[in-house]
């Protein structure tokens, strides 16, 4: 949070923008958003809920540890 009351980043504007298109695809091919599929998918009892957020850690997962052996930094 700086002074003037905004919140500030160092990452470039590409790579936000790229993170949110990421996530926009994301979340429209696997036909909801992690939050939703993780609480009211499973709670349901749901299998396609089951699966996606098994997808969704191990992507994520995977991507941290591509990103920290290329020492990527924002």
């Amino acid at each position: 949070l700086s002074t003037d009351g905004f919140f500030t980043t160092s990452v470039q504007w590409w790579r936000l923008a790229l993170g949110g298109f990421l996530v926009g695809f994301g979340t429209r091919l696997s036909k909801g958003c992690t939050s939703g599929h993780g609480i009211s998918g499973l709670a349901s009892l749901s299998t396609t809920s089951l699966y996606a957020v098994i997808t969704f850690l191990g992507v994520g997962i995977l991507t941290a540890m591509i990103v920290q052996a290329l020492g990527v930094i924002p």
